[in-house]
């Protein structure tokens, strides 16, 4: 857009075509400052300055936005099966650890450390490599750098806590692997290795079902399988990212803060919780779904920039495809928690616990892929502290889950309305 300092009077066409496509006042404003237009020049037209004149300019011009080309490549694409692939891996790891746990006594809290260090910087970690991605750089490496990193300060600390804790060896050896695999999983799903990961899987998997279904064969085959898998998944992590890495940038670490606390408070509601093994798994496996139902509602809320001719039919429609999001995840969440509920029978209100969570997590996701933190940290924070502060019963669990789903799904009402979010 080239537009003059002093704009003629009636609009000229480069300047009807910036407002017909513009999402709000502001991209007016700062095509007219890009042009060349002074708050001077707006003035002479009656405006104080080039904001009210943007202003004036998106009430006033019709929007006539572009439908999208196939030519113009779509930020938000992903494929339902990829993402189906992806919760059934979140799951499967749940068949060695039920497996494992059951030889395990008395190492509860290294395995909670496990699993809260693990999370919080393997997001932390994800974040840096999709960035450096985003920015054409090679984000493998840095994934590589962040797996050593992590397996050379998380085993010793997770060792460390086993000892002072009095763990016995096997729960020791469970945490560390359970951190082990996390990590490296990471770096292969970055590398767009689902099939790759589900190979690794198979080993400890397979031997685990059977042993759990038949009590054959004997627990220390069982281990070993388990450990084949993880020592799999560390190498074939190191091998899929061998690339040369730039240094990473403190403005880049600072930005990995939020995602690794948003994975040590997920892990902490789960970790205080009172859901069994049993209630678990389904939530484990929908996250596939909720992966799935992030890119699509990302995807129809870029379309709609270009298919709503004003800012509140993009909001009703954007919030339409939120709900919709909502809906089409909870109803996955819905049928595997059935699912579990008649293989296993657990308590029916600890299911509807994780159903709530799951629709908490869900909309987190969906706020943090637009950039908002805050709020989803403080809200899953202050949930956190209210359930240790609490009982440990499921009545209570499940009212500070559905306050959380509400209050949190009040904030994305609200926020995903803002045009600027879905560019």
């Amino acid at each position: 857009m080239s537009a003059p300092t002093l704009l003629p009077e009636p609009v000229d066409d480069q300047v009807r075509e910036l407002c017909a496509n513009a999402v709000d006042p502001l991209e007016i404003a700062a095509g007219l400052e890009f042009g060349g237009l002074t708050d001077e020049a707006a003035a002479r037209h009656g405006h104080p300055d080039v904001f009210a004149y943007a202003e004036e300019l998106y009430r006033s011009v019709p929007r006539k936005p572009v439908e999208p080309t196939a030519d113009v490549p779509m930020p938000w694409d992903g494929s339902p099966g990829r993402h189906a692939v992806r919760g059934i891996l979140f799951g499967l790891p749940g068949l060695c650890y039920v497996t494992a746990a059951q030889a395990v006594t008395g190492s509860t809290v290294v395995l909670v450390v496990s699993l809260l260090l693990a999370w919080a910087y393997g997001q932390g970690a994800a974040y840096l490599a999709y960035v450096a991605i985003g920015h054409g750089e090679a984000g493998l490496a840095v994934a590589r750098r962040a797996l050593r990193l992590g397996l050379a300060v998380l085993v010793p600390v997770i060792a460390g806590v086993g000892v002072l804790t009095s763990a016995s060896v096997a729960g020791i050896v469970l945490a560390v692997g359970q951190a082990a695999y996390l990590l490296a999983a990471g770096v292969i799903l970055i590398a767009d290795g689902e099939l790759v990961l589900l190979a690794v899987l198979v080993p400890g998997c397979v031997v685990s079902a059977v042993h759990l279904a038949s009590g054959w064969p004997a627990p220390w085959v069982v281990w070993a399988a388990g450990a084949l898998s993880v020592a799999e998944a560390v190498v074939l992590a190191e091998v899929v990212s061998r690339t040369p890495a730039k240094a990473v940038t403190r403005g880049r670490l600072l930005g990995a803060v939020p995602p690794a606390l948003f994975g040590a408070l997920c892990g902490g509601l789960l970790a205080v919780g009172t859901n069994g093994a049993a209630a678990m798994v389904p939530l484990s496996l929908s996250m596939g779904a909720a992966e799935w139902a992030v890119f699509r509602f990302r995807r129809g809320g870029h379309l709609l920039l270009g298919r709503t001719a004003t800012a509140l039919r993009f909001a009703r429609a954007v919030r339409a495809e939120l709900f919709g999001a909502l809906g089409r995840y909870l109803a996955v969440l819905l049928v595997l928690t059935a699912l579990a509920w008649a293989l296993a029978r657990p308590e029916p209100l600890l299911l509807a616990v994780n159903l709530a969570l799951g629709g908490a997590v869900l909309v987190a996701l969906i706020l943090q892929s637009c950039g908002i933190n805050g709020p989803v940290l403080g809200l899953f924070a202050v949930t956190l502290a209210a359930e240790l502060a609490a009982p440990k019963t499921p009545g209570i669990q499940l009212a500070a889950h559905l306050a959380l789903l509400l209050a949190i799904t009040c904030h994305a009402w609200s926020a995903v309305a803002r045009t600027s979010l879905h560019r």
